[in-house]
């Protein structure tokens, strides 16, 4: 999921949770951009923004996984907060929607989400396990052409591959809602779907992550 971990761990109601980390723990290289930085540019867009508290309902079991499975906690988290509008309805300002993404991103990654485009069946699967499905094939994409096509999304939503990890985006026009999610830093919300593209083309272009760079529209 990250990767260069900072790690303070507690025993609670027979849990282990992770209390910081910004980078994690299977392989992705988490380059240049720091929480900082993703804050900075999403103010220079005029946009608000919330971190993603990691440490909420990270369990002990989670550490057991494959590694296959722990790298898709990331595409488990991107897919549940796709889920929201269905399950939960809306972001929590207390951080509860932290605890719920962390809860059904373990179990999500254990049914594959991680690759879609090498168990694409799998990955279908796990979406579905969440009222999550597909409205497009793998959407191939560059830094360049994956804002826009996230906001041609005909229902709004989108689920972003990169290299080892997975972002998500809400693009709702008719509510005015514009909204980037990444597990590693947080939640992006900007005023307008030109502030969202330069939002997203400015983040991506700072090397944070690495091609192949591909998204598919969920429903």
């Amino acid at each position: 999921m990250l990767c260069n971990c900072n790690l303070f761990i507690k025993r609670h109601f027979r849990l282990i949770y992770i209390e910081k980390c910004l980078d994690g723990l299977s392989g992705l290289n988490v380059r240049k951009t720091t929480i900082s930085n993703f804050k900075t540019i999403c103010k220079n867009y005029e946009g608000s923004f919330k971190k993603f508290q990691q440490g909420k309902g990270l369990a002990l079991h989670w550490r057991t996984l494959s590694p296959e499975s722990q790298s898709g906690v990331c595409s488990g988290l991107s897919a549940s907060f796709l889920g929201l509008h269905k399950i939960e309805g809306k972001i929590n300002p207390s951080g509860d929607t932290d605890r719920f993404l962390m809860k059904y991103s373990e179990r999500l990654a254990q049914y594959g989400t991680m690759n879609p485009r090498g168990n694409i069946r799998t990955f279908d699967s796990a979406m579905n396990s969440i009222s999550v499905g597909r409205s497009s094939a793998i959407i191939n994409c560059t830094t360049a052409t994956l804002p826009k096509l996230a906001l041609k999304s005909p229902s709004s939503r989108t689920f972003i591959a990169t290299k080892g990890h997975a972002c998500a985006a809400v693009t709702d026009k008719s509510k005015g809602l514009y909204v980037f999610f990444d597990p590693n830093f947080g939640y992006a919300k900007l005023p307008s779907s030109v502030n969202f593209s330069l939002f997203v083309k400015d983040f991506f272009n700072t090397g944070t992550y690495s091609s192949p760079f591909s998204l598919i529209w969920t429903k």
